[in-house]
């Protein structure tokens, strides 16, 4: 939020434990969307065999994100 609250910037949080996130970009309609996130953070928690955690954050603009997901959308896997 800006100091005068003339602005402020929407962030989407997702966390996942898995190598994936989910994030509903496409069943919502976010690419197109301007009320869409403009950032957002993804965090994966890896459990270390030993009981421990090692962390990884990723910080992507919504721009970013959709061109990724898009990326993934696109590949096609043999059956």
């Amino acid at each position: 939020m800006s100091d005068r609250r003339e602005h402020a910037l929407k962030i989407e949080v997702k966390s996942s434990q898995r190598l994936n996130f989910v994030t509903g970009i496409t069943q919502k309609g976010l690419p197109d969307d301007p009320t869409a996130p403009g950032v957002w953070v993804l965090f994966q928690p890896r459990p270390g065999r030993d009981g421990s955690f090692a962390e990884r954050f990723f910080v992507l603009s919504h721009a970013e994100i959709c061109s990724i997901r898009a990326v993934e959308s696109s590949r096609t896997f043999p059956v």
